[in-house]
């Protein structure tokens, strides 16, 4: 029981279990006619094992049969240990790069032409990028040594092409990479956004609005900065590093293989340097996550912050935010400068071992300088990308953790909108009944438990109790806004989650506890809920409302246009 004492108590003695919540974790508790006894505390990631010990327990106590879960969620990573983000969810540690790069590949397949035209035309650039040092030592070795001004012509004239077809290449390409990454990312931030709207409120309850608008705007935007910058510079660059090394190798291999001797040792350092930093990314986005959240709150509860003269609280809490933004970015940013700036070493040094082992080979006629020249070029090409592969893969970093968050909201199961097994039901008639509910918007705390509750078409109920003992609670079980944990719920005598999620709602009026009003005219609000409404149906709602008079009253009637969350109307003029 975390004391490293025994306890044993006789199950026949026990009149009571539950759950007591502590800071990080809670306590399984069972009582007896004498006293409350703490058996055993645990972490947050067992919460759902002992939620189902303790209902075998309370199962037993009540003498009911024994029916408990025996699969639960994941909440930690199998390979590493790690608590996972959400149930069922990535591990940011663990996650493979390249299984993340190649479905965000999937989104190009869907413009196939305009993705082959590019690939085709990254790999022309790259011939073209190969050939002037080919041309160069053919003017040194051929043209100087035979004094050939016809051969200089047309080889300068090559070379100029080359140049030309270069330009119009890489402007083609530019103008195609830009419009399918900004297509792509366009498409998956429409169906993230698509997908949060189909998600249960339950996700939504556990989630912070700054988060989720963080991954449809800032981690949207990292891929996006990754497809059109990143990911055409790294196809580009490996292109022509291949070609080189095959040009080094053709021409001169044992000098290659004196320049490819670090390679390896940098790639080593590239991927460790890698997922050192992508832990602080992921913490990076947290902090951008609180940043957004707390200006969403900030903003939207300004009323309250003026009214108790909060400014310099909020101003000071924004700056730490910032604060910590900036500790965060600037860390990451300065070790992408040391690996940087020691690339740039590592580039100096290939030079050295260039003219030091082939101006001998050329001063022994091992090598001409046509050869040397030609090395030379192209350890610039070969290099030139190795150096800023530091920048790449901090582009890729980003990208990726960017990819994670919005592949973790994707991967979520939504509502269950287009169950193909769901029962069809257009016309409902009312029958409600509740059997055995027990539901809690935290499992281990449950506002209704063993509820039975029927209900017949066309009787008036009103729901009475005090604060917390779960009115607003039976209201979102019937709207389906949640599913009972255990029991079921049944509506006309099929169980509420076997009908089809579209036949439940639409057969039902809500009006919120707190008055939601959007961006709009007062027409639009009122048919909210039923879009094809007529003009002589929404005059119907509102003089139902009593709100008919006033809304005369405004300038354009029920063409108004409200500001956000309904400015422009009185409190009692929204709650109508």
């Amino acid at each position: 029981n975390g004391n490293d004492q025994d306890l044993e108590v006789p199950l026949a003695d026990l009149t009571k279990v539950q759950i007591e919540p502590l800071v990080g974790g809670s306590s399984l508790e069972v009582s007896t006619a004498e006293d409350t006894i703490p058996l055993i505390t645990y972490s947050q990631s067992r919460t759902d094992k002992f939620i189902e010990a303790s209902r075998g327990i309370e199962q037993f106590i009540e003498d009911k049969p024994f029916l408990v879960k025996t699969t639960f969620p994941k909440v930690t990573c199998e390979k590493c240990g790690r608590r996972l983000p959400t149930k069922d969810g990535l591990c940011s540690a663990c996650v493979s790069k390249w299984s993340m790069f190649t479905r965000i590949c999937t989104y190009l397949t869907t413009h196939r032409t305009k993705t082959i035209v590019i690939v085709v035309m990254f790999l022309l650039i790259s011939i073209a990028d190969l050939l002037p040092p080919k041309i160069t030592q053919l003017i040194i070795d051929d043209v100087f040594a035979n004094k050939d001004p016809e051969l200089l012509f047309w080889l300068v004239f090559l070379m100029g092409g080359l140049m030309v077809f270069r330009w119009l290449g890489e402007m083609v390409n530019g103008w195609l990479t830009a419009w399918l990454g900004a297509r792509v990312v366009s498409d998956m931030r429409s169906e993230v956004y698509k997908h949060l709207e189909l998600l249960s409120l339950g996700y939504h309850d556990k989630q912070r609005t700054g988060g989720l608008l963080s991954r449809v705007t800032n981690d949207t935007r990292n891929l996006r900065h990754f497809i059109i910058d990143g990911l055409p510079f790294l196809i580009l660059r490996w292109l022509t590093t291949l070609g080189v090394i095959g040009m080094l190798f053709y021409t001169n291999w044992v000098l290659t293989i004196y320049i490819l001797i670090p390679v390896p040792l940098i790639f080593y350092w590239g991927k460790s340097l890698y997922k050192r930093l992508r832990v602080y990314y992921t913490r990076l986005w947290r902090r951008w996550e609180d940043f957004y959240s707390h200006i969403q709150e900030s903003l939207s509860g300004i009323r309250v912050v003026k009214a108790f003269a909060q400014e310099p609280r909020e101003i000071a809490k924004f700056k730490r935010n910032t604060q910590t933004l900036f500790d965060i970015e600037y860390w990451t940013e300065t070790r992408w400068i040391f690996y940087f700036s020691t690339m740039g070493l590592i580039n100096f040094l290939g030079f050295i071992v260039v003219w030091l082992v082939g101006g001998n080979q050329v001063l022994g006629q091992e090598l001409t300088l046509g050869e040397l020249m030609l090395f030379y070029f192209y350890l610039h090409m070969f290099y030139g990308p190795l150096r800023w592969l530091g920048r790449v893969n901090s582009w890729m970093t980003r990208a990726m953790s960017a990819a994670e968050r919005i592949f973790e909201v994707l991967d979520t199961a939504p509502e269950a909108y287009d169950d193909l097994n769901a029962i069809p039901m257009p016309r409902i008639n009312g029958d409600i009944t509740f059997k055995n509910v027990t539901f809690g918007y935290e499992a281990a705390l449950p506002v209704l438990k063993d509820v039975n509750l029927e209900i017949k078409a066309g009787e008036m109920i009103g729901l009475v109790g005090k604060s917390g003992a779960g009115k607003t609670t039976t209201i979102n079980l019937i709207c389906r806004f949640y599913h009972a944990n255990y029991g079921t719920i049944e509506i006309d005598g099929v169980d509420i989650r076997d009908i089809r999620l579209e036949d439940v709602r639409s057969h039902i009026g809500v009006v919120m506890q707190d008055p939601i009003l959007f961006n709009g005219s007062i027409r639009d609000n009122i048919s909210y809920g039923r879009p094809d409404a007529s003009f002589e149906d929404i005059v119907a709602a509102a003089r139902a409302a009593n709100a008919h008079n006033f809304i005369l009253g405004k300038p354009d009637g029920y063409d108004t246009i409200l500001g956000e969350k309904g400015a422009g109307l009185s409190g009692g003029e929204k709650q109508r």
